[in-house]
C-alpha cells in the first residue's frame, strides 16, 4: 500500500474551486486508473460537502480529484476532444472552421474560452451546463478504419466521471504529466448554454471530426434493398441525442422528396440515386444515398456543399432552416425527437384540446408521445395550482377574525404560567436542539436518561420533574447513528418500565428513507407517526438526514429548507415538541454549521466533557470523562453544570456544582500519586502527574482548598512548603 502523502494546498485550493463553482467533487482512484474512489455511486446524486471532501484529501491517501457531471453539478456536461495535444487543437480549429460556416463560432469560442482542462493525455476537456436533465454520455465522433477505428470526441454527461485539474499522470500517460487548465480557465467559468446550443455543438463535433468506416459502408452496400425507399418496418430505437433520434427515425425520402428532389433509380452497390429540384432524372444523378449513412453531392446547383458526406440531419438544417442548427434542434424537439431523458429548458403553451370535434381527433392522434406525456404533466400541475387556491380560500373562510387590542388591555391581561415537557429545561410545546461535543455521551442522554425519564415519569436527571405522556401517546426515536445491538443494550440496561411507548426507527445509514424533500415522504412519514400515535419525536443525530437531502449544515437558506420541511411534517402529525440532536463546533461552545440553527429551537442543551485530560491518543480514555449540561432559550437559564455518571445503569444526574469542580480526573491521580506519603510542593506534583501543567496546578489548589491536602509543616531548602495527603 502506497505511504499517505499530505494534500498539498495547490490540491485543496483548486478542490475548493471546482466545489465553490456548482461541481460535485470527489478524489480519483489511487489505482492509477482514471475512475473514482471507493463506494462513490451515492454522490451521483448527492453532493458531498465541503467537509466530507476536505476531510478525504486531508487523510494523505489521495494525490487526484474529479467531478461527477449531470445535475448534481448543475447540470453540467464534459466535452472531449482526444490528444495529444497538437492533433487536439487540429480537431477543434476543424471543429471552428464548421462553425464558420453555420454562423457558430461565438458558441465554440464559448465553450472553448470558458472552462477547459488539458488532460495528462493531451486532450481538450471543455465543460459546460445546459438548462434541464443532462443527457448520458455520448459518442459524438469517430475516426479509423475497421479494428483501428477509434473515439476522437465524446461526452461525460448524467452520473459520469472526469479528472480534473491539478491531478497528476493516470496510467498511460508521461510520468511527468499532469490536468491543467488552459490560460484564464476556471471551474467558475463554466458557460451556460441551452440545450438547443448543444445540439448544435454535437452536430458540429460530429460533422467536422467523423469519418465513415470502410467496412461499415462495404456492409451496407452490400446489403439487399426494395427498388424505392421505404420507411423503416421497424421502429428505430432512440438515441441519446435530438439530431440522433432524427437520423434514427427519418429516411432520406422523407427528408427530400418535400423539398422537389426525385428518386431515380437503386444501384446493385446499395446507393439510391436522386435528381435535383429542376431536373429530369433522365438528365443524370445529382446525388446518391445510403438509407443509414451519408448523401453526396455532384451537382453545384443545390444548397448543398459538394462531394462530402451530408447526415440527414446535416441536410434537414439547410433544407429547413438555412444552416441555422439552434433553429432545427427547436424545431426538431417540439417535433417530438428529443431524448426521453432530456426536458425542455422553457414549457411549450399547452392548450387543452377538444374533445368533440373531429379535428381535435386527428390533432390528438398525431401527438407524439413525448408532447403527450408534457401535456398530462401541465394538466396535472394546473390542477395542483387549482386545488391550492381553492383550499387557501376554504381555509380563509373558516379564519377567525383579525382582531387587536391596544397596549394598556394587553398589558392588563394576567400571563399565562409557563409550563415545562421537563422543569426548566424544556417548554411545552417546544423544539430542543442538544447540541452534542463528540464523545460527550449524547446517546447516553437521549436512550438512557430522557426517553426513561418522560416514558415513565421519573425525574431528568435526577432532580428535573418531567411532564409524562399523555396516555396512550408515544415518543418516536429516529436513531440514525448507533447500531441496533449498542442501542439495545443501553436502553436495556436503562430499566425502562414502559417500553411499549417507545417506537425506535434504527436509520443508521438509511436516512434517505425518511424522504422529506418530497411531498411524498413528509406525508408518509406523517402517516406513520400518526399511526404510532407519537406525541414526542427525537431525531438523533441531525447530520445524516442533511446530508441524504442533499442539504449543506452550514448553508444557513439548506438549514431553513429542512426546517420547514421538518415542521409541516410534525404539525400534519399533531406533534408539537421535538427534540434535534447534533454535533458541538467551534470548540464545543456551540452547535456547529450555520447560525439558523440556532434560531429554530426554544431550548438549547450544550453537552460537552472535561477536556483537562492530557489526551494525546486518538484511542478511548480508561476512564469516563466529566460531562456538563448546559441550557438556554425560551424560559430556559442554565448555566454549566456538572454530571455525575453511573456506568451499571447509564444514567446521568445533575450535581449542582459548576465546572470547576469537575476536574475530577486530575484530582484522583493527585490523591493516588500521593497516597504512599509524598511531600512535594505544588510544583513537583503539577510536574509529576500525567496532564496539563497549569490545569494540574488548578486541580492542586482546589484540593487545598477543599482539605484534602495538607501543609506538613516541613518546606524545601528554599522555604516552599511540603504538601501532604489528608489521612
Amino acid at each position: 500500500m502506497t505511504a499517505p502523502h499530505p494534500a498539498t494546498s495547490t490540491l485543496l485550493t483548486a478542490a475548493r474551486d471546482w466545489y465553490d463553482a456548482g461541481y460535485a467533487v470527489i478524489p480519483s482512484h489511487e489505482d492509477g486508473g482514471k475512475r473514482p474512489f471507493g463506494q462513490w455511486k451515492q454522490y451521483q446524486t448527492t453532493r458531498p460537502t465541503w467537509e466530507e471532501l476536505e476531510g478525504w484529501l486531508n487523510t494523505g491517501n489521495y494525490t487526484g480529484i474529479g467531478v461527477i457531471t449531470g445535475a448534481v453539478s448543475g447540470g453540467a456536461q464534459m466535452v472531449e476532444i482526444e490528444g495529444p495535444i497538437d492533433p487536439a487543437i487540429t480537431r477543434l480549429n476543424a471543429v471552428m472552421d464548421h462553425a464558420k460556416t453555420f454562423g457558430s463560432t461565438d458558441l465554440v469560442l464559448q465553450a472553448a474560452r470558458g472552462c477547459v482542462e488539458q488532460s495528462a493525455g493531451g486532450g481538450l476537456h471543455m465543460f459546460m451546463r445546459t438548462p434541464g436533465v443532462t443527457l448520458g454520455n455520448t459518442k459524438l465522433a469517430m475516426q479509423g478504419q475497421g479494428a483501428k477505428r477509434h473515439v476522437v470526441s465524446e461526452t461525460r454527461g448524467e452520473g459520469g466521471f472526469v479528472i480534473v485539474a491539478p491531478t497528476p499522470a493516470r496510467n498511460g500517460h508521461q510520468p511527468d504529466a499532469a490536468y491543467l487548465f488552459l490560460q484564464g480557465s476556471t471551474p467558475a467559468g463554466t458557460p451556460t448554454i441551452t440545450v438547443e446550443q448543444r445540439d448544435e455543438l454535437h452536430l458540429l463535433i460530429t460533422l467536422a471530426l467523423n469519418e465513415d468506416d470502410n467496412n461499415e459502408r462495404e456492409a451496407l452496400q452490400r446489403q439487399a434493398a426494395t427498388h424505392t425507399p421505404q420507411h423503416p418496418q421497424t421502429t428505430p430505437h432512440a438515441t441519446d441525442t435530438t439530431f440522433g433520434n432524427y437520423r434514427a427515425q427519418t429516411t432520406w425520402a422523407d427528408i427530400l422528396t418535400p423539398a422537389g428532389w426525385t428518386f431515380s433509380h437503386h444501384a446493385s452497390d446499395g446507393r439510391d440515386h436522386w435528381t435535383r429540384p429542376g431536373k429530369n432524372v433522365h438528365e443524370g444523378t445529382s446525388a446518391t444515398t445510403l438509407e443509414d449513412g451519408p448523401m453526396y453531392v455532384f451537382s453545384s446547383s443545390t444548397a448543398f456543399p459538394q462531394e462530402t458526406g451530408i447526415s440527414k440531419e446535416y441536410a434537414y438544417t439547410i433544407l429547413n432552416h438555412g444552416g441555422d442548427m439552434t433553429a432545427a434542434s427547436r424545431q426538431l424537439r417540439e417535433q417530438g425527437y428529443a431524448p426521453e431523458t432530456d426536458i425542455y429548458d422553457t414549457l411549450k403553451e399547452f392548450i387543452p384540446l377538444p374533445n368533440t370535434t373531429e379535428t381535435a381527433e386527428t390533432e390528438y392522434v398525431e401527438e407524439t408521445p413525448y408532447d403527450r406525456a408534457v401535456r398530462n404533466r401541465y394538466s396535472e400541475l394546473r390542477i395542483n395550482e387549482d386545488a391550492k387556491t381553492l383550499l387557501t380560500a376554504s381555509k380563509l373562510g373558516q379564519a377567525p377574525p383579525l382582531t387587536a387590542l391596544n397596549l394598556t388591555d394587553f398589558l392588563n391581561q394576567p400571563d399565562s404560567p409557563t409550563n415545562y415537557r421537563i422543569q426548566d429545561l424544556w417548554p411545552s410545546e417546544g423544539r430542543v436542539l442538544l447540541a452534542a461535543a463528540a464523545k460527550s455521551g449524547k446517546t447516553t442522554m437521549i436512550a438512557s436518561n430522557l426517553i426513561p425519564a418522560i416514558v415513565d415519569g421519573t425525574p431528568f436527571l435526577g432532580n428535573k420533574t418531567t411532564q409524562p405522556l399523555t396516555p396512550g401517546k408515544t415518543i418516536a426515536y429516529l436513531n440514525m447513528e448507533v447500531g441496533e445491538n449498542t442501542l439495545r443494550k443501553w436502553m436495556r440496561d436503562a430499566g425502562i418500565k414502559n417500553t411499549q411507548a417507545v417506537h425506535i426507527a434504527n436509520l443508521r445509514g438509511k436516512a434517505s428513507a425518511l424522504q422529506l424533500g418530497t411531498e411524498q415522504g413528509r406525508k408518509r412519514l406523517t402517516t406513520w407517526l400518526q399511526h404510532i400515535n407519537a406525541e414526542l419525536v427525537i431525531l438523533d443525530p441531525l447530520a445524516p438526514v442533511l446530508a441524504s437531502l442533499g442539504l449543506d449544515e452550514n448553508s444557513n437558506s439548506d438549514v431553513a429548507v429542512f426546517f420547514a420541511w421538518w415542521s409541516e411534517t410534525l404539525t400534519a402529525a399533531g406533534i408539537k415538541d421535538d427534540l434535534i440532536v447534533h454535533h458541538t463546533g467551534h470548540a464545543g461552545q456551540r452547535s456547529r454549521g450555520a447560525s439558523r440553527l440556532l434560531d429554530e429551537p426554544d431550548a438549547i442543551w450544550t453537552l460537552t466533557k472535561d477536556t483537562d485530560d492530557d489526551e494525546t491518543s486518538d484511542f478511548a480514555a480508561i476512564e469516563a470523562p466529566t460531562r456538563y449540561l448546559a441550557a438556554y432559550g425560551r424560559d430556559v437559564e442554565m448555566p454549566t453544570e456538572t454530571l455525575d455518571y453511573n456506568p451499571e445503569t447509564r444514567t446521568l444526574v445533575l450535581t449542582g456544582e459548576g465546572k470547576k469542580a469537575g476536574a475530577g480526573k486530575a484530582n484522583k491521580r493527585i490523591i493516588s500519586h500521593m497516597s504512599d506519603g509524598k511531600l512535594l510542593t505544588k510544583n513537583q506534583i503539577a510536574q509529576q502527574i500525567t496532564g496539563d501543567r497549569n490545569k494540574n496546578l488548578e486541580a492542586v489548589g482546589a484540593l487545598i482548598d477543599g482539605g484534602m491536602l495538607i501543609d506538613s509543616g516541613k518546606k524545601t531548602f528554599n522555604n516552599f512548603p511540603l504538601w501532604a495527603l489528608a489521612i
